[in-house]
Formats: C-alpha cells, sequence, structure tokens
C-alpha cells in the first residue's frame, strides 16, 4: 500500500532533520511508539510499539534505518514491524525544500509491504487494518512535528 503527504512548516530545514533524527521526538508524535533507542545515532534505531485495538493490547518490536541520507534534504527510511506473526516492511521517503527564509515544505512518500503475502491473496482485515494505521500515524507524525517545531516544544531546537 502506498501513501504520502506534505506540509509546510514554520522551520529551518536543520530544525526539521534534527527532529526527524532524534527518538525523544519521534516518541513525541508517535504515541504508539512505547521506547526506541538509537543503535548508532542519526542512522538506526530499534523500538518497542503498542497497538489497541478494541480490548487486545498488541505489543510488537520495530526496527528502522535511514538507508539513504542526504542531511537537511533527503532520507530513505526502511522499517521493519513484526506484528502478529506477520513480518511488515514500511519503506519512508522524506524532501526537505526550504524557501529561503524560514519556511520549509516537508513531503513524504511512503510504501508498507507484507512481504510474506502472494500475489493472488487478497488482503486480509489485519493488513488493512495495520495499512490504515500506517498512513494514520505518518500524517499524524508530521502535524504533530509542524506543531511542536512551530511553538518550539520539539525536544529538538534549531541553535543544536
Amino acid at each position: 500500500m502506498d501513501f504520502e503527504g506534505s506540509l509546510r512548516i514554520a522551520a529551518e530545514a536543520p530544525a526539521i532533520w534534527q527532529a526527524l533524527l532524534d527518538p525523544q521526538s519521534l516518541i513525541a508524535c508517535t504515541p504508539e511508539i512505547e521506547s526506541l533507542t538509537a543503535v548508532e545515532p542519526g542512522r538506526e534505531y530499534e523500538g518497542l510499539a503498542t497497538v489497541q485495538f478494541g480490548s487486545q493490547r498488541l505489543s510488537f518490536p520495530l526496527r528502522a534505518r535511514w538507508v539513504e541520507l542526504e542531511p537537511e534534504r533527503y532520507g530513505r527510511l526502511a522499517a521493519v514491524i513484526v506484528a502478529a506473526g506477520h513480518q511488515l516492511k514500511l519503506h519512508l521517503h522524506v524532501t526537505l525544500t526550504a524557501d529561503g527564509g524560514q519556511q520549509t515544505d516537508l513531503q513524504w512518500q511512503a510504501a508498507l509491504i507484507r512481504p510474506t503475502r502472494s500475489d493472488d491473496e487478497s488482503p486480509s482485515l489485519l493488513w488493512q487494518l495495520a495499512a490504515n494505521l500506517a498512513r494514520q500515524r505518518l500524517e499524524g507524525f508530521t502535524r504533530c512535528l509542524k506543531a511542536s517545531l512551530e511553538s518550539g516544544q520539539s525536544s529538538v531546537n534549531s541553535e543544536q
């Protein structure tokens, strides 16, 4: 499943980029992430996420790595999540375009891939829920990131 989004943030690209690489900023804007540790700071992370489905609470490990980085301009992230016995892969492309002032456009494109699915297999309800949740969380994350940077409450500030 592919999805994308974009928004303009009243912040400079270096501040946005630092927030994208900071585990605390990621946790603050993604309520499902319980823990996130930098295995290799600015490059690779591992953690634990929890999702509530009705009365069921599902926890699953996650691992993410920036496989391509052009600091303050572009990054490609590959993440692996193991949920309900299924391995899900998320490929995320993030592009920052500064306007020369205090505004930066953030564009993202994501693909959620379930490698164990055969071409003739119809998507399961669990898969559809996971894909919808991923899309909603990415949209929510970018809105939260925008709000925290614009209010100056991000755990990473532009002076670092």
